[in-house]
């Protein structure tokens, strides 16, 4: 393997276990609005969610839209009649409030902190992501944080990637894009000109040869391959 100096990671799925965070939340909202939580309407959350975000990755729509419209979509395919708006509002609010590390994820940044320069990549909405961060140490892991909400571009825009070299203080061929993201991170940062890592943990590998530069469907895996 090349060596690097600054690692770009993504969040969601490769650090943080977003799936028992929206859990957590979903129950939360329901139980606002009064009605049982079944965990088989997560199957239809993720369908609206994930269609919303495909949307905000490929630009088609904004990030206030997808916040809306993801609430307003999961609603009618159950038949609930509530204030999208507001509870839109509310249910980023109980997102925020649960930062859940996947196991041996603190425990990889160490590590990889005590060799690399760490920039943390998301799309993630700026409440949820900062306030889930804060449950951790996060300056102790990362030098710098770029939230696409806040910059106002998203990966896997060219945008996105050249404000992240900005804070990665080196040249490309010395940048690594790691993630779990198929098209916002691993073809981002391909066609940016990164190398990438498809993080795939405890996963098949998805993609097909040549689309990344590296994998690994472990913290220990990848580890090994950046010498930690």
């Amino acid at each position: 393997m090349k060596q690097y100096r600054t690692l770009m990671i993504d969040l969601d799925g490769t650090l943080f276990d977003f799936g028992a965070t929206e859990r957590i939340a979903l129950k939360e909202l329901f139980d606002h609005l009064g009605i049982e939580w079944d965990e088989a309407n997560r199957s239809i959350y993720h369908e609206k969610n994930n269609q919303c975000w495909r949307d905000y990755e490929n630009g088609l729509i904004t990030m206030e839209m997808l916040k809306i419209r993801r609430i307003r979509d999961f609603y009618e395919a159950l038949g609930i009649e509530s204030d999208v708006e507001k509870d839109s509002v509310l249910y980023i609010e109980f997102l925020s409030r649960h930062g859940i590390p996947i196991d041996g994820a603190l425990e990889t940044l160490s590590r990889l902190k005590k060799k690399y320069r760490i920039v943390l990549i998301t799309n993630g909405i700026t409440k949820i992501q900062r306030g889930r961060l804060s449950c951790i140490r996060q300056e102790e892991f990362f030098d710098d944080v770029i939230i696409s909400e806040v910059i106002g571009v998203q990966k896997p825009q060219k945008e996105y990637f050249d404000y992240a070299m900005t804070k990665a203080e080196c040249p490309k061929a010395e940048c690594l894009v790691i993630g779990d993201g198929l098209n916002s991170d691993i073809k981002g940062g391909r066609e940016y000109g990164l190398d990438t890592f498809y993080l795939h943990l405890g996963k098949p590998n998805m993609a097909k040869e040549g689309e990344y530069t590296y994998e690994a469907d472990s913290y220990e895996k990848l580890l090994e391959m950046l010498y930690c």
